[in-house]
């Protein structure tokens, strides 16, 4: 493939020593670089590093600090779609869409949308960021090539949404991940094209949260068998499996920096009226990777919301932003820890939920603190700058999902009113 894709693989088939590559979007000094090679620098290592544009071998470079101003060179090809985000653009982008294979056509009046991230929404002041080479953001003292923070959609003449757009990565970084979604058969007809992930609009629908609490029992216990085969989906591609792991993840240091930012960015102390037994299970090392021993890599950092997990009108249970590009590494009973806090499962529907899915409830609930913690530190992620409003939901959320990590651990719950 043009990407260069099947020649990576090829390569890394005659490699005998691992080979580990550091990336750095934009590195500033190098120093970052360097620290994180540190830990990886061993005999035994093959160490590359890698930035936009550059790739190098050995020692870390220290670029001294450079802030170009970043623009796109326009060649004799067929603009790419991150070439056509600014207004005067756009009809490119809708030409370069109706050109593309397979995608189905859609109204001459179709226009493109930059969609506001739901932190933005609920916590900050619901405007969608710009995209990556606004002018308004190129004069900024470090321009970030970031195009994963503009979500976009097609819309159609009555404001529909008829297509949905996620950048997950270019050449070969977003078309190997594309295809491991996909080989997870997570969806139904998608397309890559330049780095952006698109997918057709699903139509009406409610998130999980709202569907399964207002849902009879019957309709219950089919939402949760929905939700234990797309929590079975990840672990498909496990890529370390542990017998007995020794290892233990401290959240102490986490809890700890969560508060200090809480406290800067909202001006509350979230740990505050925290009981004794409540804070020794929130801090208490957790087992990694899980009981169960299964790692994989997971979107879980990002994608915890509820609003990725939503039914559509036929009742048909549907998860988004599966792609783990921006990541991290996940195991069974913290996916499952991260979705029953979020959805704010009753202890009996949480139950059912772990004996669906095969695992123990008691590593399970060993998990909620991590999974607690993960979801409050990607809400902060979220939002660039909370509104006043914003602050106060966002210390509301945090005490609702503290509440809900006590009564799930059987921990007598904190006295916020």
């Amino acid at each position: 493939m043009s990407d260069g894709l099947e020649t990576a693989r090829a390569w890394l088939e005659h490699q005998f020593a691992p080979v580990i590559v550091v990336v750095d979007d934009r590195p500033d000094t190098g120093a970052t670089m360097e620290r994180v090679a540190a830990r990886l620098r061993e005999p035994s290592a093959d160490l590359w590093f890698s930035s936009v544009g550059r790739l190098w071998h050995g020692m870390t470079a220290h670029p001294q600090p450079s802030h170009p101003m970043a623009y796109v060179n326009r060649d004799a090809r067929a603009p790419r779609l991150w070439e056509c985000l600014l207004p005067e653009e756009q009809p490119e982008f809708i030409a370069r869409l109706q050109d593309t294979a397979g995608i189905p056509s859609f109204p001459a009046q179709a226009r493109l949308h930059f969609r506001c991230p739901q932190g933005e929404v609920r916590y900050g002041f619901g405007r969608a960021w710009l995209p990556w080479n606004d002018p308004r953001i190129l004069i900024g003292y470090r321009p970030l090539v970031n195009p994963h923070k503009t979500p976009i959609e097609i819309l159609g003449p009555d404001g529909g949404a008829l297509l949905h757009l996620r950048f997950i990565g270019d050449g070969v970084f977003g078309r190997a991940e594309f295809e491991r979604v996909r080989r997870m058969g997570a969806t139904g007809a998608a397309w890559l094209v330049d780095g952006y992930a698109i997918t057709v609009d699903i139509g009406a629908k409610r998130s999980f949260q709202e569907q399964f609490h207002a849902a009879s029992q019957p309709r219950r216990a089919d939402l949760l068998l929905q939700v234990a085969k797309w929590l079975a989906i990840p672990a498909w591609e496990t890529i370390a499996h542990t017998h007995h792991s020794p290892v233990v993840m401290a959240l102490d240091p986490r809890w700890s920096a969560m508060a200090d930012t809480m406290r800067k960015r909202c001006g509350c102390d979230p740990l505050h009226e925290i009981s004794e037994p409540l804070s020794a299970f929130l801090t208490e090392p957790v087992p990694w990777p899980g009981r169960a021993g299964r790692a994989f890599r997971s979107s879980l950092r990002y994608g915890s919301g509820g609003w990725h997990w939503q039914v559509d009108q036929h009742g048909t249970l549907h998860r988004f932003q599966l792609e783990a590009n921006w990541g991290d590494i996940s195991f069974p009973e913290l996916e499952l820890a991260a979705f029953i806090l979020e959805n704010r499962l009753a202890i009996e529907d949480a139950g059912q939920l772990v004996s669906l899915c095969g695992l123990a409830w008691s590593s399970v609930r060993e998990s909620f603190s991590l999974a607690a913690l993960m979801i409050v530190e990607s809400r902060i992620r979220s939002v660039r700058v909370p509104s006043d409003t914003g602050r106060i939901t966002l210390c509301e959320d945090f005490h609702q999902l503290i509440r809900t990590t006590s009564e799930l651990a059987e921990i007598d719950a904190p006295s916020w009113k």
